[in-house]
């Protein structure tokens, strides 16, 4: 998996692609990654539940994509979690609602159900 582009501001962009979507509270803003993922293994499989995603600002508290009453929503090209085959990418966009003062300075950990805390992965997310 690889972080192909961050939106630390997507608020507008969020806001326009449903118009059932909620604004962000009061001092939170959207942030989209843009992110791909090729499978490497044999036969296929699916990324999984799109909610393994966390991203990580600097008070050490985490956000997943369903924190709050107003997250997200409906997005911009969000990744799918379609089957990939041997070699196949999947590529779109994950989001988290997030303090804006954390926005410049946050990083994303893969945490799949079950998953050992000690062999995450993690990813910067800078602008």
């Amino acid at each position: 998996m690889q972080v192909v582009s961050v939106a630390p501001n997507s608020t507008a962009a969020v806001l326009a692609q449903n118009q059932f979507n909620k604004p962000p509270a009061a001092g939170d803003q959207f942030f989209i990654a843009r992110v791909r993922t090729t499978f490497i293994g044999q036969g296929s499989s699916r990324l999984g539940h799109l909610g393994r995603f966390r991203a990580l600002g600097p008070a050490g508290v985490s956000y997943t994509q369903f924190d709050t009453s107003a997250n997200c929503g409906v997005i911009p090209d969000e990744i799918t979690e379609n089957e990939a085959f041997s070699g196949g990418t999947i590529e779109g966009n994950i989001c988290w609602e997030v303090r804006s003062p954390d926005a410049g300075s946050l990083l994303m950990f893969d945490s799949p159900i079950g998953s050992d805390p000690a062999k995450r992965v993690w990813y910067r997310l800078t602008p």
